[in-house]
């Protein structure tokens, strides 16, 4: 029985695709800051004999010696690792507060460099695969999403390096880029991104920014889309993939392929 290792299971795509490899006859290590009634919630949705095989596991990214603490009780049983914990703070450059920008970073960048140091060990040993959680934010950006986006252009840069430095070593690489889905992700963001000031010179052109981005995005779509997908691609054995989930995020980066990000910027001023 394969392992694989689940980050950020709270809610939304974790706490989902973590119902789905138990499924699916994965052994499932999910982790979480919080467990907090975690291990019951999943195993309503899973048989008796599926429960046996969770693991469940208090893990913040941003603790390297809590990550360590579960590579070595771990071992060299991992077979995949996901990497999805993760959120987003929604601010104009001008007017975010950077000690918030940095922990954002420290989630969203730092922590699956920290999870994919400490797992690559079994990893390599057992041909098995990290899965990076990205976004269609990870080619494209809009107004106030730049420091989000830029964690997500920084993973997809470093699961590109990671495959080049691993892939002869038989680790698979997998990047999903999502677009607008219906998880938790927008309130969690809205909760912590700074509220727009009726003063900032910048108010006079947030209605239209929402507007932009609402129209680029489709409704928030099936997180079961990206479930499935991630689940379809464990067991892939192509060394490489970038799977975009959505019809919006399908269509954007079509859209910016054909194009090009020059004139994709431009478009959007």
């Amino acid at each position: 029985m394969k392992t694989v290792v689940i980050t950020g299971c709270g809610s939304g795509f974790g706490f989902g695709l973590a119902c789905a490899c138990l499924r699916a006859g994965y052994r499932v290590v999910a982790t979480n800051p919080d467990i907090a009634g975690l291990r019951e919630r999943i195993e309503a949705h899973a048989t008796a004999d599926q429960r046996a095989h969770l693991d469940v596991a208090v893990l913040d990214v941003r603790d390297q010696d809590a990550v360590a603490a579960l590579a070595r009780r771990l071992g060299q049983t991992v077979d995949a690792l996901v990497n999805n914990a993760g959120y987003a703070v929604f601010a104009t450059q001008e007017e975010a507060d950077l000690e918030q920008i940095r922990d954002l970073f420290d989630v969203n960048v730092l922590g699956p460099a920290r999870t994919t140091q400490a797992f690559l060990p079994s990893l390599r040993e057992r041909g098995g695969v990290v899965v990076q959680l990205s976004s269609v934010a990870g080619r494209m950006t809009f107004p106030e999403s730049g420091f989000y986006a830029a964690t997500k252009h920084a993973l997809e840069a470093m699961s590109h390096a990671l495959l080049c430095e691993t892939g002869p070593m038989g680790v698979r690489v997998r990047l999903i880029q999502p677009g607008a889905f219906a998880t938790a992700f927008y309130d969690t963001a809205e909760t912590v991104s700074p509220p727009r000031k009726p003063t900032s010179v910048y108010a006079p052109a947030s209605e239209d920014w929402v507007r932009w981005r609402e129209d680029v995005l489709e409704d928030p779509q099936d997180p079961m889309l990206v479930i499935q997908a991630i689940v379809r691609s464990l067991d892939d054995p192509s060394p490489y993939e970038h799977i975009p989930v959505g019809r919006d995020a399908t269509r954007i980066l079509r859209l910016i392929d054909a194009i090009g990000q020059d004139a994709w910027i431009q478009w959007s001023l």
